[in-house]
C-alpha cells in the first residue's frame, strides 16, 4: 500500500507539472520538476507513465520534431485543484505581482494553475483580500524607471542554473559594444535592485565574481558542470559591502551635515547601525556612520543637493564639490 500511496502521488504530480496548449514540456524537464518536489524517475519511466495517462487524460504529445513537447489539449478539464482561501489567494497574487523576476522561472510556470485558482477565489468579491490587492502598491524612493527586456529563455536557463547549481555558458554583450562574448559562468546570485536584474557570477576559472545585467545575456546554455563558488561566498555579506551599490567592499566613515530639515528621515531609517546625530536646531543635524564606500552613497548625497555638506572624509568632499561645479556650470 505504502509504494501504491507514493506511485499515485507521484503521478498525481506528474499531471500538475504539465501544461496546458500552447505551452508544453519535455520529458527532460518534467524530470527535473519531479525530482525538485522529491520524485526521481527516469526520463524512460516518466515517458511510459505519460503514455499511460494519456488514455485517460487529455494529454498529449508533439512528435513532429524531437525532443516530444507534452501539454494538456486546450478543451481538457485538467485537474480540479482544491478550493483556496481567501488568504491563500491573496499570497499567490502578491507573489505573481511582486516576485516575478525573483522566483524560479520553472516553478513560476508551474505555478500558472495557481494563479489562475487564486483569481477565480478572489473574482467574485470586491470585500476584504480581493479591496487588498486594490489598495497596496510598492513604490520607488527614486525616480521611476521601466525594466529592461530580459529573454525569457536566458531567464529560464539562469533559474536552472542556480537551482542546480550548474554552470552556464553565455553570449554578455556589454553596454556600448556591438557584438556579444562567448563566456563560461558559475552563477552565484541573482539580486534585484530597481527595475534592473543582476546575475552574480565567477567568469571562467578566475578566483573574483562580478556583475552582470541579466538582460545583456543574449543566449545562455546550460552546462552539466557543477559551480564553484569562492571560498567564503556569502550573499549578505556582499550586499552589506555595497557590491550592489557597485563599490569595491571599502567602507569609510562619514562626517555629514544637513540643513533645512534635509536629514530628518534618517532619525527614522538610519544610515548605518552605529549612525550617531546631534541637533542643532533650525532644522539642522549633524550624522557620523560607517558606510559602504560606493558610487551609491555619491548618488544619494547629490541627489540633496544643498540640504547636505559632507565634512569627512576630505577625499568624498573634493569630489561631491567638483561635481556640485561641474553642475553649476551647466546653468551659467
Amino acid at each position: 500500500m505504502p509504494e501504491s500511496r507514493n506511485t499515485l502521488q507521484c503521478l498525481l504530480e506528474l499531471l500538475q507539472h504539465i501544461p496546458r496548449h500552447p505551452q508544453s514540456i519535455t520529458v527532460a524537464e518534467l524530470r527535473d520538476a519531479l525530482d525538485r518536489n522529491g520524485f526521481t524517475l527516469t526520463e524512460r519511466s516518466i515517458q511510459r507513465h505519460l503514455v499511460t495517462l494519456s488514455q485517460s487524460f487529455s494529454i498529449t504529445a508533439e512528435e513532429r520534431e524531437k525532443p516530444y513537447r507534452w501539454y494538456w489539449t486546450p478543451s481538457a478539464q485538467g485537474l480540479t485543484i482544491p478550493a483556496l482561501s481567501r488568504t491563500a489567494a491573496l499570497t499567490l497574487l502578491m507573489a505573481e505581482k511582486h516576485l516575478q523576476g525573483l522566483l524560479p522561472q520553472p516553478m513560476l510556470k508551474e505555478l500558472g494553475a495557481y494563479f489562475e485558482a487564486a483569481r477565480r477565489a478572489l473574482a467574485s468579491s470586491r470585500e476584504g483580500p480581493r479591496r487588498w490587492l486594490d489598495r497596496v502598491r510598492i513604490v520607488p524612493p527614486a525616480q521611476p524607471l521601466l525594466a529592461p527586456t530580459i529573454a525569457a529563455d536566458v531567464h529560464e536557463a539562469v533559474s536552472k542554473a542556480l537551482l542546480d547549481s550548474r554552470q552556464l555558458r553565455i553570449k554578455y554583450q556589454k553596454r556600448g559594444e556591438k557584438s556579444a562574448k562567448d563566456w563560461t559562468i558559475h552563477p552565484l546570485a541573482l539580486v534585484q535592485r530597481g527595475p534592473m536584474l543582476y546575475l552574480y557570477c565567477r567568469l571562467f576559472d578566475y578566483p573574483d565574481a562580478r556583475t552582470l545585467a541579466l538582460h545583456r545575456i543574449k543566449s545562455a546554455e546550460l552546462l552539466d558542470d557543477k559551480v564553484e563558488a569562492p571560498e567564503g561566498f556569502d550573499l549578505d555579506r556582499q550586499i552589506v559591502a555595497g557590491t550592489w551599490g557597485f563599490g569595491a567592499g571599502q567602507e569609510i566613515a562619514v562626517d555629514l551635515y544637513f540643513y533645512n530639515e534635509a536629514g530628518d528621515h534618517l532619525m527614522e531609517t538610519p544610515l548605518a547601525a552605529d549612525q550617531q546625530i546631534t541637533e542643532f536646531g533650525n532644522g539642522e543635524l549633524r550624522v557620523k556612520a560607517r558606510v559602504a564606500d560606493t558610487p551609491q552613497l555619491r548618488w544619494w548625497i547629490l541627489s540633496i543637493g544643498d540640504g547636505v555638506e559632507v565634512k569627512r572624509p576630505k577625499r568624498l568632499r573634493g569630489e561631491i564639490a567638483e561635481v556640485a561645479k561641474a553642475t553649476a556650470a551647466l546653468y551659467e
